[in-house]
């Protein structure tokens, strides 16, 4: 008898424990498995994100700098157009100032200049 009454006792402390293992520990959170891989696929998708961004960020980057130095080689390239269009002007002035100094030549009665 003393038997039995011991293990119905094993028995009701086993229940109980594993009755209070079923709840969830008041210092943890508990969620479902389905809950889980959900949020295991969304951290996988934010890892992703964010790596694409990073390469976008770089990419970014690097188009900028190159804008940055085609700037300025159109700038130095409309600073020598520049520069052309004022000496061309100034070698038309010298042209036909050069052409006014020059005295006519006479050739019997037709004028040259």
């Amino acid at each position: 008898m003393r038997k039995y009454v011991l293990t119905g006792f094993l028995f009701l402390i086993f229940t109980v424990g594993a009755k209070a293992q079923t709840g969830c520990p008041s210092d943890m959170v508990c969620i479902t498995k389905p809950a889980a891989q959900h949020f295991l696929q969304v951290d996988d998708e934010n890892k992703a994100l964010k790596a694409e961004n990073t390469t976008l960020q770089n990419s970014f980057n690097v188009v900028k700098e190159e804008n940055t130095t085609l700037k300025i080689e159109l700038a130095k390239a409309s600073t020598k157009a520049t520069e052309l269009e004022v000496q061309r002007t100034r070698d038309t002035a010298m042209i036909e100032l050069l052409v006014k100094m020059v005295r006519p030549k006479k050739v019997g009665l037709i004028n040259l200049f």
